[in-house]
């Protein structure tokens, strides 16, 4: 994965999504560790876990937002949450296989499309956020 810094793809203007981002990105990369390590089966499910449930609570978080604001591209940012929670289930169905390899390429392109997808996407979302004045900017 590639390492960008926060400060670059993390910054949408809402302080409150960026931090979701953070420990949205630290638990795949604490994944990708784990299995580039050779950690045991039940750790690596535990981090897979837990980057799935917060994935899908920080997506619950966001449309909310955009539902309680009339965010104008809701239905287009929902798709791309769509797809990521289709590229985690390929995630969790390639560590499942047992293959290290294919596991580390899949977290690869996950990652890549939640950088892509924070700074378009979301960076989009926040910067709305901000102009109408609400939350943290």
């Amino acid at each position: 994965m590639k390492d960008q810094g926060l400060e670059d793809i993390f910054i949408t203007g809402y302080r409150g999504i960026d931090g979701e981002h953070h420990l949205q990105m630290e638990l795949l990369d604490a994944f990708v560790r784990a299995v580039a390590d050779g950690r045991d089966r039940g750790t690596i499910d535990e981090i897979l876990d837990r980057l799935i449930d917060y994935t899908k609570m920080h997506f619950s978080s966001e449309q909310l937002l955009m539902r309680l604001y009339q965010y104008p591209r809701f239905q287009d940012h929902l798709e791309d949450h769509d797809q990521t929670i289709e590229r985690l289930q390929a995630l969790r169905e390639a560590h499942a296989a047992g293959d290290r390899t294919l596991a580390l390429e899949t977290a690869d392109v996950l990652s890549e499309a939640l950088r892509a997808h924070i700074h378009s996407s979301d960076r989009a979302l926040g910067h709305f956020l901000v102009r109408l004045g609400v939350g943290p900017g």
